[in-house]
């Protein structure tokens, strides 16, 4: 058995045994899975350039992020040079799914260790400031006034843990889950709201791709098999519309998520420990399993299921029976459920 074929088995069998914490560890990109504490390094007189990478007289700082890891010092100067500048600017951050898998979840640190000595007036460097970046971070209560993008220079320059392609650390994900969901819930606990809250209703949310890449050609098969299949289940479509704030609380209530590989997926950050994702990913050669890593480490139960011929560029058809039977092994294992036809009662 090949290196490549032996480290799947290793998740696959982790995974069958409940060991979600050994299946998350392997989808670690740390020396031995060990996921690190998010850290901070701070730099004086520094520059940051537009993907993050940073630089002052002494250090070059290179993120971890889906470019390649190389770069060089610029010469250039910076358009403005501001007091104090927190960058969580990484490669392909205008996309949604690598905004909060990778961007996002590092500015959480940051946050903690500004507020810890009453640090207020920073601006905060973003790879660029289109609509979600705006809203994820006016939750965090950061407006769009402080948000700055481009070559940057700042008198003191800080720089959250950079996050490895794909693979956001645990901890991490974890931290920056408490810290949206406590600022959509108006500065509750989540943990304690959730204990107070009756979470007994069954709340299936199903993604609805827009974009015509891996969206699913039976859309409306899938939903009407989940409501009829689901006896006790409300079945919701998300569209990826509406506000950040309002997409999160909506996965805060689900129970179970379904949906094709996409950056709606990347909601599950604000799901309960335990929630279910069935993910349909391509068919193909190389897959992109970031989602089945994200499930993973925020201790969600995953399955994944590969249409036939479903590839990256076009819609793909579920086997929706197939989808069924999967989601019924798993019906016990929802905290809460809902007992329904099928569920084996």
């Amino acid at each position: 058995m090949s290196a490549h074929r032996s480290y799947y088995h290793d998740i696959a069998e982790s995974y069958k045994a409940g060991d979600f914490a050994t299946a998350a560890k392997l989808f670690s990109a740390y020396p031995e899975g060990n996921d690190p504490l998010p850290s901070l390094a701070i730099l004086s007189d520094a520059i940051v350039q537009p993907d993050g990478n940073a630089q002052n007289g002494s250090y070059f700082i290179i993120t971890k992020g889906c470019s390649s890891l190389s770069g060089s010092p610029t010469k250039s100067k910076p358009s403005h040079v501001y007091d104090k500048v927190a960058t969580i600017s990484h490669y392909w951050g205008e996309g949604y799914y690598h905004f909060f898998g990778e961007n996002l979840v590092r500015l959480p640190m940051a946050i903690e260790y500004l507020s810890s000595i009453r640090e207020k007036s920073y601006m905060v460097h973003v790879k660029t400031k289109n609509q979600f970046t705006q809203s994820a971070l006016a939750l965090l209560g950061i407006s769009s006034s402080r948000l700055v993008d481009g070559l940057v220079g700042a008198k003191t320059l800080y720089i959250p843990e950079p996050t490895p392609c794909g693979t956001p650390s645990a901890p991490a994900l974890r931290l920056m889950r408490m810290s949206l969901l406590r600022a959509a819930l108006g500065g509750q606990d989540p943990e304690q709201a959730e204990r107070r809250e009756s979470n007994n209703k069954c709340v299936v949310m199903v993604v609805q791709r827009r974009k015509a890449s891996r969206s699913i050609s039976n859309h409306e098969e899938l939903v009407k098999a989940l409501r009829e299949g689901l006896e006790g289940c409300e079945v919701r479509v998300h569209d990826g519309k509406g506000e950040v704030r309002e997409q999160l609380m909506q996965f805060r209530q689900a129970k179970i998520v379904v949906g094709p590989h996409g950056a709606g997926l990347s909601n599950m950050i604000a799901c309960r420990v335990g929630t279910v994702v069935v993910e349909f990913l391509p068919a193909e050669k190389h897959v992109n399993v970031c989602y089945m890593a994200m499930a993973l480490k925020l201790m969600l139960r995953y399955i994944g299921i590969t249409p036939e011929g479903a590839t990256q560029w076009g819609p793909m058809t579920v086997n929706v029976s197939l989808a069924m039977e999967m989601l019924r092994k798993h019906w016990k294992t929802v905290p809460g459920m809902l007992q329904g036809r099928g569920g084996g009662r």
